[in-house]
């Protein structure tokens, strides 16, 4: 989707709560502007950032880009609901502050500046409760030990002056403990402590207070504690060859299904989806809603169908 609107997560969602879901004609489920405020995690159309991406390189054998990180997209809203976040759920704002509020970052040409008030709590919470439970997955799954906590957690928190290190130790013992009501015991102990310790705090950048005020922890100590934690986990678990290895099956699956229906759109698309890809004209965004509108499994099967010898019947139901 390079050349023709980008794709992005986030993105994404704003599209579907405001067009896609089935719930009006036009609108979508009809979310109010302070519901979209705070599901617009980065406030900036694509087409504003302009990233230079190299160029697109072909594997002969599987015609698929060979580095796809290459190519991830800018912490965006789609151009497609770019009218719609600037016109409508922005309207609130004056021209001074929807102008500052949509300042790309420097340091992170890649993403947003600033984030409104709604989203700040949302992004907290997903700090706080992605960092925690993905800590609870490692080590439920044995993907970490007590040695490596130790070493990389406890050691670099003890060294920050923050209350967490008067139950480090207790936490410790629980997280490595011998039953999964210790385990869970510890994490309930971990979000508890972070939630305590989230702050609201006044910026003095914005005339309107949804844009002015943030959510965060409340101090810079208590933000590296939790850092230290989430760190931990993308280095001894996303970042392992192992969970690397599905991202990039998972990749590899999403653009060769991208390319077989993008050809051959009038062979393959369901009836509803062609009706809208004749009509569109940006056809390979209704290709990209298509596909990002699938679950797992229904990607998987589909796949298997195209691409797997022996696999798949007329019979089959996706």
């Amino acid at each position: 989707m390079i050349n023709d609107g980008g794709f992005e997560g986030n993105g994404q969602t704003l599209r579907i709560v405001s067009k896609l879901a089935e719930y009006t004609p036009e609108n979508g489920m009809n979310l109010t502007r302070r519901t979209l405020l705070g599901l617009i995690k980065y406030p900036i159309p694509y087409s504003k950032f302009n990233l230079p991406y190299p160029e697109k390189k072909q594997d002969q054998h599987l015609n698929i880009p060979l580095q796809l990180t290459d190519y991830y997209p800018p912490k965006c809203i789609l151009d497609t609901e770019a009218d719609l976040f600037t016109k409508w759920v922005a309207k609130i704002f004056s021209e001074a502050d929807l102008s500052k509020f949509m300042t790309i970052n420097p340091k992170k040409k890649a993403k947003p500046l600033y984030t409104s008030f709604d989203s700040s709590i949302m992004e907290l919470a997903d700090d706080i409760s992605y960092g925690i439970h993905d800590l609870e997955d490692a080590v439920a799954l044995k993907l970490v030990n007590e040695n490596q906590w130790r070493e990389q957690v406890v050691s670099a928190i003890k060294n920050i002056n923050v209350e967490l290190n008067n139950d480090l130790e207790e936490i410790t013992k629980l997280l490595f403990g011998l039953t999964n009501r210790d385990r869970k015991h510890a994490i309930s102990k971990l979000i508890r402590y972070f939630l305590k310790k989230a702050h609201i705090s006044k910026q003095n950048l914005f005339e309107h207070p949804l844009l002015d005020y943030n959510a965060g922890l409340e101090d810079e100590e208590n933000t590296k504690a939790l850092e230290i934690i989430k760190t931990f986990v993308i280095n001894n678990v996303i970042k392992q060859p192992e969970i690397q290895i599905l991202d990039y099956k998972g990749q590899k699956i999403v653009v060769e299904l991208f390319e077989v229906l993008s050809n051959n759109p009038k062979n393959l698309l369901p009836s509803s989806t062609l009706q809208q890809y004749e009509k569109a004209e940006n056809k390979n965004r209704i290709i990209c809603d298509y596909i990002s509108g699938m679950t797992d499994a229904y990607a998987s099967r589909l796949y298997h169908k195209l691409f797997t010898p022996n696999m798949g019947s007329v019979f089959d139901r996706l």
